[in-house]
């Protein structure tokens, strides 16, 4: 447990540390603005570590966010993933996600914007491999991606890339770190 705390305080530590470097400089977004999301999302798993029986999970993400002063954003999101036969077995598995965190905005051009997020919070698997019958972990996740605008509400998330890491058990060393990539569209209400 002292491992995983001493890790957290890295992670707090260096998410301080970019928000306040970066935040002087960069365009203040109105706060009061929610958005609401879904995106298709391909995940890619490495399990048992080192042997790399990686598989692929398709899925989906819901996310919402609530705009705040300065560009930033606090963001809720729930995902979910399945895959059938791993390795060539009968073997399936099916991940969900609940996270929450902070989320950057950087205005590109009039109808773009890239942002930058760090998610904290839980994932679930259930599944029939013996090792994850029905896990739960802590979960760290950051990335980023690029949301273009189609109208004054809607938009498309045109690429969203992550990172996410967890602490599920898989028979080795119980670390997980997938790549997820997903695409959706949005949807932006001003409520002041």
């Amino acid at each position: 447990m002292r491992f995983v705390s001493h890790r957290l305080s890295i992670h707090r530590i260096a998410l301080s540390i970019c928000f306040l470097c970066v935040a002087p400089q960069l365009q203040a977004q109105s706060p009061g603005r929610l958005e609401v999301g879904a995106n298709y999302d391909w995940t890619r798993a490495n399990a048992p570590a080192g042997q790399c029986v990686c598989f692929s999970l398709n899925g989906g993400t819901g996310n919402i966010a609530y705009g705040l002063p300065h560009a930033f954003s606090v963001v809720a999101e729930l995902g979910g993933g399945h895959a059938n036969n791993l390795g060539g077995t009968t073997q399936s598995v099916t991940i969900y996600t609940y996270l929450a965190g902070a989320r950057y905005r950087l205005p590109v051009g009039q109808r773009a914007d890239v942002y930058a997020e760090v998610l904290l919070g839980a994932t679930h698997e259930a599944s029939n491999y013996t090792y994850v019958a029905n896990s739960n972990a802590f979960t760290v996740g950051g990335g980023g991606g690029l949301h273009i605008a189609a109208g004054q509400r809607f938009g498309f998330n045109a690429v969203q890339l992550d990172w996410l890491h967890s602490d599920l058990p898989n028979g080795s060393n119980n670390r997980q770190n997938d790549l997820r990539i997903g695409t959706g569209v949005y949807v932006r209400w001003r409520l002041k």
